[in-house]
């Protein structure tokens, strides 16, 4: 009786462990959980506004020669972005935090907001910043009128994928 009290009691750690986890992960990747601000990575939030958040980026087959929420073709080698808000046209910096290149796209689309993800870069784009490969990156977005671009961290200043506080 005694070791199955103590299996049953192993298994609901075992549980209560896998949902922490979880639960962990989900403040990332769930959009109602808190995004990075740019002082977790330590940025100055001084002068443009900037968004900091996970971009990624899309193109190939499934989207080739589709026409975008603005009414353009959509063209993976074109320096284009979807954005949830900004307005179509407008240019802005990304920043790939992870290695500081950056690059200036034009919104022409729009990204669903139930990702989490701050922006959708063209596969162009994203070859440019060095985020094609892993498929999304922390990143930066600062309208592209401004002259510097958001600062490089060396070092993350969060863990496992959850900002410090």
């Amino acid at each position: 009786m005694t070791n199955t009290v103590g299996r049953a009691g192993a298994a609901l750690a075992f549980v209560l462990v896998v949902l922490m986890a979880a639960t962990a992960q989900a403040q990332v990747n769930d959009p109602a959980g808190r995004k990075p601000r740019p002082a977790d990575l330590g940025i100055s939030n001084e002068g443009p506004a900037i968004e900091v958040g996970i971009g990624s980026w899309y193109g190939g087959k499934l989207v080739r020669g589709h026409h975008t929420a603005s009414g353009e073709c959509f063209d993976e080698t074109k320096l284009t972005a979807a954005h949830p808000k900004l307005p179509f046209q407008t240019r802005v910096r990304v920043t790939n935090l992870g290695n500081g290149k950056d690059v200036t796209v034009k919104i022409n689309d729009r990204n669903a907001t139930y990702t989490g993800r701050v922006i959708d870069l063209s596969r162009r784009a994203a070859e440019l910043i060095d985020m094609k490969r892993q498929g999304i990156g922390l990143v930066a977005i600062v309208p592209a009128e401004h002259g510097a671009a958001p600062q490089v961290i060396s070092e993350p200043a969060h863990r496992g994928g959850v900002p410090s506080s």
